[in-house]
């Protein structure tokens, strides 16, 4: 006996059946996946009919082709037939194409509706010069409280620049 299970088996069937012989393992999973899905909600429709029926668990062949037919209509798309598509086609030939610029080869647009374009601009000043004070008699309360001065004058000062390059950003 093999050691291949049936659903497998049978998918692997079904492929040789359609000439499908070349085909990448992974496939007969996914096949098997999708089978055991689309039977499992099937059947959970088909036993909700039956309840709605007041059948409690048995399911009958209605219940089930009911079951198939909201599921098929629900999650696949239906091709339109035919003679619409080709009325369809028609239609959209008919109309002639749009005739090219003057320019050849790929159309890009204008620079100013690309993501290329720089929407920023970054202006360097030049660093303060430092005036030369003149030597102040200092006391000891002024030296204690200098570097909380200059920590929050320094804290000023780079809240201003953030200020100034948030501006000069949005313009």
């Amino acid at each position: 006996m093999s050691s291949v299970p049936n659903d497998t088996r049978a998918i692997k069937d079904i492929l040789s059946s359609m000439d499908v012989q070349d085909y990448d393992p992974q496939v007969v999973l996914q096949l098997w996946e999708f089978v055991h899905n689309y039977a499992s909600e099937v059947l959970d429709r088909a036993s909700s009919y039956a309840k709605h029926a007041n059948r409690s668990e048995n399911i009958n062949e209605q219940d089930i082709k009911l079951a198939i037919k909201n599921h098929v209509e629900m999650n696949f798309q239906k091709i339109p037939p035919n003679p619409f598509l080709f009325k369809l086609a028609q239609e959209r030939n008919s109309l002639p194409l749009r005739i090219p610029r003057g320019k050849y080869g790929i159309i890009l647009p204008e620079d100013d509706n690309t993501t290329i374009k720089p929407n920023y601009s970054i202006i360097t000043k030049p660093p303060k010069k430092k005036k030369k004070s003149k030597k102040k008699r200092i006391n000891k309360t002024q030296t204690e409280n200098q570097p909380q001065q200059q920590q929050q004058q320094q804290q000023q000062n780079t809240l201003n620049n953030q200020n100034e390059m948030e501006i000069e950003k949005d313009n």
